[in-house]
């Protein structure tokens, strides 16, 4: 039995670099079309300011398969969003995590107090991703919203 907080990280990037930056901006993995507004978003940010962008991307792989044997290849999500930051200005970190709880991985794969960009829209009663902020704020993170549309 693999432990709770057993997690894969790979990592691949645009632009690879041999010293993470002091200051980065999280843009966190929801679907395709909201994160690409929160890409859009956090590149907003981050003009004028000596920063990185860090993808990431907590892949849940179910209990009844191996931690190492996940229902969708790291190395193609990693590839597919290589494509989708091909054209891109941004100096963009893919870091894809397998695990078996997000937030656990989620708060371990964070510095303190880093900026996080979250692709949704608020609607008139709070979902998962409102409540994945409100943690997130709880434990001491600037969360941003990007709205898709």
């Amino acid at each position: 039995m693999i432990p709770q907080r057993a997690f894969h990280s790979e990592e691949a990037g645009q632009a690879r670099q041999s010293a993470p930056h002091s200051f980065e901006i999280v843009v966190l993995f929801t679907t395709v079309r909201e994160t690409l507004s929160a890409l859009q978003a956090a590149g907003r940010l981050a003009q004028g300011v000596a920063t990185g962008i860090r993808l990431l991307v907590p892949q849940v792989v179910p209990y009844p398969l191996p931690l190492d044997e996940p229902p969708v290849s790291s190395s193609h999500l990693i590839r597919e969003f290589q494509l989708v930051l091909e054209d891109s200005q941004m100096e963009t970190r893919i870091d894809v995590r397998r695990c078996r709880d997000q937030w656990q991985t989620i708060r371990e794969a964070l510095r303190p107090r880093t900026v996080l960009v979250i692709g949704g829209h608020r609607g008139w009663w709070p979902g998962r991703k409102f409540r994945l902020a409100s943690r997130l704020r709880s434990a001491g993170h600037q969360v941003v919203f990007s709205d898709p549309e």
